[in-house]
């Protein structure tokens, strides 16, 4: 393994890249060899790396599922059972996306998310995650320094 030491823009690209690598895979996937998802990998977006950090309390974050195979166009659905939790539409329309917004009396450590979509099969595939709820606490804007001795 190497030791690479990357600038944090860097890094970004690097995630972009292999995001679209995962992009384009999963397309190849569908278009060209017809191979019929089983399952997915939910990941959140817009973070700088393809993992799940978590949604902090009253804020929203973007979750997206990758199929690992074809699936009926838009028939991503998404639930969660955390009522202190809502799931919006992604605006672009995209249904493998989906907006969860935590309320700020939410209390749980984290809530579950779900994927749903019909495989190019006809059988119904799902893709879990357990998104935690990150306190909402200010950034410190000052500070104090006491003379201890």
């Amino acid at each position: 393994m190497f030791d690479l030491h990357l600038s944090d823009r860097d890094r970004e690209e690097l995630h972009d890249i292999v995001e679209s690598l995962r992009e384009i895979t999963s397309l190849l996937r569908r278009a060209v060899l017809g191979i019929s998802a089983t399952t997915g990998t939910i990941t959140q977006i817009g973070i700088g790396e393809p993992m799940i950090i978590g949604v902090k309390v009253g804020l929203s974050g973007t979750f997206q599922v990758t199929w690992n195979g074809a699936i009926k166009q838009g028939s991503t659905t998404w639930k969660t059972g955390d009522p202190s939790v809502t799931l919006t539409a992604s605006p672009d329309g995209d249904t493998t996306k989906v907006i969860a917004t935590v309320a700020t009396g939410e209390t749980l450590p984290s809530f579950g998310l779900t994927a749903s979509a019909v495989s190019s099969d006809g059988s119904t595939i799902t893709s879990d995650a357990s998104i935690p709820v990150l306190a909402n606490v200010p950034p410190a804007t000052g500070g104090t320094i006491d003379q201890l001795a």
